[in-house]
C-alpha cells in the first residue's frame, strides 16, 4: 500500500506509451472539431471500440470456432465425449460437426443452456449447487467411461462450472450431503 501511497496508482504502466500508440492507431480520434464535440465523438468511437473488442473476445472462445482443430484423430474403436460444464453443450455440438466417425457421448450444462445434437445426449442440471439430474448423469458418464476399451477414444471437454455439473457424491454420501 505504501508503494501505490507514495508512486500512484499508475506508477508502473506506461500511459504515454499506450497514449502514443493509440493516437498512432486510431488518428482520426485526435483529429475532430470542437471539444464538445471531440467528447461526443470520442464517446461514440470508445463505445464503438469497446463493442467490437467484446465481440472479438467473445468470438475467440467460441466452441464452435475453437474446438475443431483440437480433435484428435478417430480411433480404431468407438469415441464417447464426456463433457461438462456452462459450455458443454456448445462444445459436445462442435465435437458432433467436426467428427467424421461414431460418436456418442452425454454433456451436462447448466439449466437454460442445452443446445440440441444428434449423438451425444445434452443433459441440464444443477449450478451452481449440485442436484439430482447432474448426480443421474455423472452415474451414467462413469458407467460408459468404465466399459470403454484400449482402442476407444474418451473425449473429455471440460469448461467452467464443471465441478459442479459432474458431482457424484462418494458412496454412504448423499446429492443433499453435498449441498450442506
Amino acid at each position: 500500500m505504501e508503494y501505490l501511497r507514495d508512486r500512484g496508482r499508475y506508477a508502473d504502466v506506461p500511459v504515454e506509451e499506450i497514449q502514443q500508440a493509440f493516437r498512432e492507431a486510431y488518428p482520426k480520434f485526435y483529429r475532430l472539431g470542437t471539444r464538445r464535440q471531440q467528447g461526443n465523438v470520442r464517446a461514440d468511437l470508445m463505445r464503438a471500440l469497446l463493442e467490437e473488442s467484446f465481440r472479438a473476445a467473445v468470438a475467440a472462445a467460441d466452441p464452435l470456432r475453437i474446438v475443431a482443430p483440437h480433435l484428435p484423430p478417430p480411433p480404431k474403436g468407438r469415441s464417447f465425449v464426456a463433457a461438462a460444464g456452462k459450455a458443454a453443450a456448445s462444445m459436445a455440438l462442435a465435437a458432433e460437426k467436426n467428427w467424421s466417425s461414431n460418436l456418442e457421448g452425454i454433456a451436462i450444462t447448466r439449466y437454460g443452456h442445452g443446445l440440441p445434437t444428434k449423438r451425444i445426449r445434452v443433459v441440464e442440471a444443477g449450478h451452481p449447487v449440485p442436484d439430482e439430474a447432474g448426480e443421474a448423469a455423472a452415474r451414467e458418464i462413469l458407467q460408459h467411461v468404465k466399459r470403454l476399451e484400449k482402442d476407444d477414444l474418451l473425449l473429455a471437454p471440460f469448461s467452467g462450472g464443471g465441478s459442479s455439473l459432474l458431482s457424484l457424491p462418494a458412496e454412504g454420501s448423499s446429492m443433499a450431503d453435498l449441498r450442506r
